[in-house]
């Protein structure tokens, strides 16, 4: 991560300061634990883990800003490039800054799962986004690779409805135990487009009728569509350092002519 300036130090040196522990705590201080946790930092809000703890065992978070908030949030082993100040300088410009929300239809999360079918063990993956429904906001696949589990079978209504928790990334979408099971209501977790795709009635009519079962669930990443012109994604870093937990691994500007092809290569790859 470049230095921001020599006035004041790096947000990785503020934070190393907020605590006398061992190293090891004050790691797990720094560290972005949850992609909730990185929209709040991103969006540098005033309840932000960071300031208040800077609040709290310093007396003050005047040292924090947005500008190191948002730069801290980039891999920094990855190469620096003009795209990225570029990027920087647009979401956090005065008067017209931009921020991410939890709650928007415009990110994805993106789930790598093995499935049994017949005795193979078979890759897939998962594309889940917020959809908003009756005034509250769930999970749904909205976009996933291709499955091969024998002959696919009509659709049926399948159980009575049920719903993805937006809490369900907290513990790595393990409700996925519970979603993937015969004879699931297919329309409480999938989107329209993708129970209309052949890859998509292959993939629940196989669970539906008990020849998928889901095996492991794997690595998770998330994808942002949110700032106009750009795309990026965040993955997981485990390290023992302060630049360490969901950091953006991945950028690219993206004009919005572009965006809607972009997307679509990323749910039906």
């Amino acid at each position: 991560m470049m230095v921001i300036g020599s006035a004041r130090p790096a947000l990785s040196q503020v934070i190393s300061t907020l605590s006398p522990a061992p190293a090891q705590e004050s790691f797990f201080l720094y560290e972005v634990k949850l992609i909730e946790e990185f929209i709040e930092r991103f969006n540098d809000d005033s309840d932000s883990y960071v300031r208040t703890q800077s609040r709290a065992l310093l007396g003050t978070d005047s040292m924090i800003n947005r500008r190191r908030m948002v730069r801290s949030l980039f891999d920094r082993r990855r190469p620096w490039t003009a795209d990225t100040a570029t990027f920087i300088a647009q979401v956090v410009s005065a008067p017209q800054p931009h921020f991410l929300d939890f709650t928007d239809t415009n990110w994805y999360a993106e789930v790598a799962t093995t499935f049994a079918c017949g005795g193979k063990q078979l890759p897939l993956t998962l594309l889940l986004h917020m959809a908003r429904e009756n005034g509250g906001v769930k999970w749904m696949i909205a976009g996933m690779s291709s499955f091969n589990c024998g002959t696919p079978a009509a659709i049926a209504p399948g159980g009575p409805p049920d719903y993805i928790p937006t809490s369900a990334y907290g513990t790595n979408f393990v409700v996925f135990h519970q979603v993937f099971t015969k004879g699931m209501h297919a329309a409480s977790y999938f989107e329209p487009a993708v129970i209309a795709s052949p890859r998509g009635q292959a993939f629940i009519s196989a669970v539906q009728q008990g020849r998928a079962t889901l095996q492991r669930i794997g690595t998770i990443r998330y994808h942002f569509f949110s700032i106009p012109g750009w795309q990026f994604s965040v993955d997981q870093i485990k390290r023992k350092e302060t630049n360490t937990g969901w950091l953006i691994t991945a950028l690219q500007p993206l004009p919005p002519t572009e965006q809607q092809k972009a997307l679509q290569q990323l749910l039906f790859r």
